[in-house]
């Protein structure tokens, strides 16, 4: 090689380092800057190729890198490149993408890089005035190959060029309005984060430079030969959780119960469609909720009762507390009417039910709305009583202490179920409101810094952050304060709430505890979030009805397993059901489920827990006994078996199920 030109390609070496203000990932080496706190919570793997970080596509995986100036684009021109091995480019829908990084205010200022199912490469952006400009390139990427993407943002002539391994794929123009900030200061940076990106990466650069066509060549040639084998193995995981000491005492302090335990003033809704429903059957009202950002703010809610219902026979009453994604939603309250309880379902999240009885959105904001759902990741620099989950429990509350006011509910019968993100609204307002008689969350538990869909998200905010939000708002700071009965419903491959920390959160309240815990229970809104269980367990609580079967004994020593139910119907079958599968996300693993022969107690005249959990089998939550049968239940969990629990079904067709046990490693 001439003189000239080895002098050459050291000058665009040089260049390719000197113009990277920022360079993590690296194979050999310290992976991250000196003296940055990185929270890093993906794995490590170890190859030809070096060191790389694996990311699994769990939502646990994400590693999160501090704001600093030289992760801060500013207003000029700039420049992404990395190495990446994706293990699979499949999303859950057809034509979705999943995001590799992400620096993000949403939905104010952020910038992520995104890749399509298709294999194109997504850089979307919003700048500091809220001007946006995403380009997408031709399809390029590939799975299961090493390949060098460099994204070059030239904001003087507005356009993007895309490479990969050194070859110009793409060019695109963007809007010439996008010349605002960057900087998404304060912002950390993601690696893997919404739609996990699944699969290697390393040697991430970022430049606050324009890289040319022989710089963005250059990043590949020089590293090729490295990057040829895609076989490696994995280092044992950092595991993190974000876990406060559960609270002492015999009360929450964080509402003013003597405040929310008021009737609220309640106003007609003014808005189409609303203003011509105030004398249906179920009908729109608005409802004082706490002040937000120093303004009043009002509930909306939908409110209705069975046509008999009357201060002289007044009916039970059910509180309806929606999940994410949702709204109040009419034709629950409806639903609950039809079976003979009054309902109110109130809007968490400040959002008027339009278009009506659909699971559609926009669900547009009204004139006096408080905070967004959902969570509080975003929220931990504002005042307390500016948080979602602030105003969201005080709504539940306050809804509750209205339809207490209306004569034809009889205030001493009222319980409250929530479904998903209101599931755990309800595990809080159980700890918060001991007027209600039961609790029925689904899906939605405590202990979400241990294991849920939100770990990557708690993650993302840093240790403090996470931390503050986990002793502020998990539900396990206020379960412990519940004493009412609860009826706690969830499905063994939920992708939010994960069964270690449901079964976590069952165990820790003050009052007798029933579990539905159903295999491959599917997540959503009523139907799916409403089990009949629950009717029957409102029946037995609210109205004397016959309670549901009830595991008044259980106990396990190593793998064999005790249990004693009483019900008031046969028991029709029973069922010890497991998992063998020790790896991968809870919702993906394999449950099965074994016969059990059902041995009739002697005792035919034990008396059981009316709707409860209760363990010493005497009374009722209505302090009468109750007669019923009881079987008793003794099986052996298989060797193979990490986590297993039992479950009967009565001739009614009432599914029950006992504590979950976990042989975990």
């Amino acid at each position: 090689m001439s003189w000239n030109r080895l002098v050459a390609l050291l000058a665009v070496l040089l260049s390719c380092w000197a113009l990277a203000d920022f360079v993590c990932l690296s194979p050999e080496g310290a992976p991250f800057p000196a003296g940055l706190q990185v929270d890093d919570h993906a794995q490590w793997a170890d190859g030809d190729f070096g060191r790389a970080l694996y990311c699994s596509g769990s939502d646990a995986d994400t590693v999160v890198i501090p704001d600093h100036d030289a992760i801060q684009f500013g207003t000029g021109d700039f420049t992404i490149a990395v190495w990446l091995c994706p293990d699979t480019l499949a999303t859950a829908k057809k034509g979705e993408y999943r995001r590799l990084l992400s620096k993000d205010r949403w939905p104010a200022d952020f910038w992520t890089v995104d890749i399509y199912d298709d294999g194109r490469v997504m850089l979307a952006m919003a700048d500091a005035d809220k001007h946006s400009a995403t380009t997408t390139s031709a399809p390029a990427i590939k799975e299961k190959v090493w390949q060098a993407l460099v994204i070059s943002v030239d904001r003087a002539n507005c356009k993007t060029s895309t490479y990969v391994n050194g070859e110009l794929i793409s060019e695109r123009s963007f809007p010439a309005a996008f010349t605002g900030s960057l900087d998404v200061a304060g912002r950390p940076l993601s690696i893997s984060t919404f739609r996990k990106y699944a699969g290697l990466v390393a040697d991430l650069r970022l430049s606050k430079s324009l890289w040319d066509a022989a710089q963005c060549q250059e990043f590949y040639t020089m590293n090729k030969n490295r990057y040829q084998s895609n076989a490696y193995h994995l280092r044992p995981r950092q595991q993190r959780v974000y876990s406060p000491p559960l609270p002492s005492g015999d009360q929450q302090r964080m509402w003013d119960t003597t405040q929310l335990f008021q009737a609220p003033a309640t106003y007609a809704v003014a808005d189409e469609p609303f203003n011509t429903m105030a004398n249906d059957p179920v009908r729109p009202l608005l409802y004082d909720g706490l002040s937000y950002e120093g303004k009043p703010t009002r509930v909306f809610a939908w409110y209705g009762a069975p046509a008999n219902a009357s201060a002289d026979r007044p009916v039970p009453a059910m509180v309806l507390v929606h999940g994410g994604g949702g709204t109040a939603f009419r034709k629950w309250v409806k639903l609950w009417n039809d079976r003979g309880y009054a309902a109110i379902a109130m809007d968490t999240c400040g959002h008027l039910p339009i278009p009506l009885d659909s699971d559609s959105k926009p669900w547009p904001k009204h004139a006096f709305s408080g905070p967004a759902g959902w969570g509080d990741y975003g929220n931990m620099d504002k005042p307390i009583g500016d948080h979602w989950a602030y105003h969201a429990v005080a709504a539940v509350v306050l809804g509750h202490s209205l339809i207490r006011s209306f004569p034809e509910v009889d205030a001493s019968r009222i319980g409250v179920t929530g479904i998903s993100w209101g599931g755990y609204l309800t595990c809080i307002v159980a700890g918060v409101d001991d007027r209600f008689r039961f609790a029925a969350p689904v899906y939605g538990c405590g202990f979400l810094g241990e294991g849920s869909a939100w770990l990557g998200r708690m993650r993302g905010m840093g240790t403090e952050k996470a931390m503050r939000l986990s002793t502020l708002w998990d539900p396990s700071q206020y379960l412990v304060y519940a004493r009412m009965p609860m009826l706690f419903c969830n499905g063994t491959n939920d992708n939010f709430f994960w069964p270690p920390a449901w079964m976590k959160s069952t165990s820790i309240t003050k009052g007798p505890v029933n579990r539905y815990y159903k295999p491959r229970m599917p997540h959503g809104h009523a139907p799916s979030g409403d089990p009949k269980e629950i009717t029957a367990f409102a029946d037995a609580v609210l109205k004397g009805a016959q309670p549901l079967p009830n595991f008044t004994v259980f106990s396990h020593d190593n793998r064999r397993i005790q249990a004693q139910v009483a019900s008031p119907t046969d028991i029709a079958s029973a069922e010890i059901i497991y998992t063998a599968t020790n790896s991968g996300e809870w919702k993906s693993r394999q449950w099965l489920s074994i016969p059990i022969a059902i041995t009739k107690d002697n005792a035919a005249g034990v008396e059981g827990v009316n709707g409860t959990n209760g363990t010493d089998g005497t009374k009722g939550t209505d302090g009468t006994a109750v007669v019923v049968g009881s079987i008793r239940l003794d099986v052996t969990a298989p060797a193979d078996a990490i986590a297993a629990y039992l479950a009967v079904t009565d001739s009614r067709g009432f599914f029950v199920s006992s504590p979950v046990i976990f042989w975990l490693e």
